[in-house]
């Protein structure tokens, strides 16, 4: 039983790209030179020299016909984890990915919507302030302050508005 749990947990337990397949032909040797020495003691059998070879052989192959399915067990059990672990991290790349876009995106759009837009005004007036007389480019440059410091506000706002959690 032992045996059994052990090649279970060797193919089942072990890093990706390990080679595992010697386990159960390893965790056969006990269950080989026992059978040989129970064939080879037992009063009945009248082999001498042959029995040995024959106990090692159906010890052997016994013992590996028990032993495989269990190591087969624990590789498909791991290989099936390992996929579901693999579908895991894609899945949170790619939802990574697209909270990182949806989040550029509404940048952008607060950026457009507010600080542009403030810009775009900015200009207009000090466009008009510059073709006017002195008087109106006072009167614009006092607009353009006004402007410039809406346009820094929002800009914080929204970069503030980045590093809540």
């Amino acid at each position: 039983m032992a045996e059994m749990v052990a090649v279970y947990s060797v193919a089942g337990h072990s890093r990706p790209g390990r080679f595992t397949w010697p386990a159960p032909f390893v965790a056969v040797l006990p269950w080989t030179l026992a059978w040989t020495i129970l064939i080879s003691t037992d009063s009945d059998s009248a082999g001498g020299n042959a029995i040995v070879p024959f106990g090692l052989l159906t010890g052997g192959m016994f013992g590996a016909l028990v032993l495989l399915p269990f190591w087969a067990w624990g590789r498909a059990v791991t290989g099936r984890g390992q996929r579901w672990e693999a579908a895991a991290l894609r899945t949170m790349a790619a939802r990574a990915g697209e909270a990182a876009l949806a989040e550029r995106h509404r940048v952008a759009l607060g950026l457009r919507g507010t600080v542009l837009d403030h810009t775009a005004r900015l200009v207009r007036t000090a466009e008009a302030g510059l073709a006017g007389t002195p008087d109106d480019a006072k009167a614009a440059l006092a607009e353009i302050t006004g402007q410039a410091r809406a346009a820094l506000l929002d800009m914080r706002a929204l970069l503030d508005a980045l590093e809540e959690p």
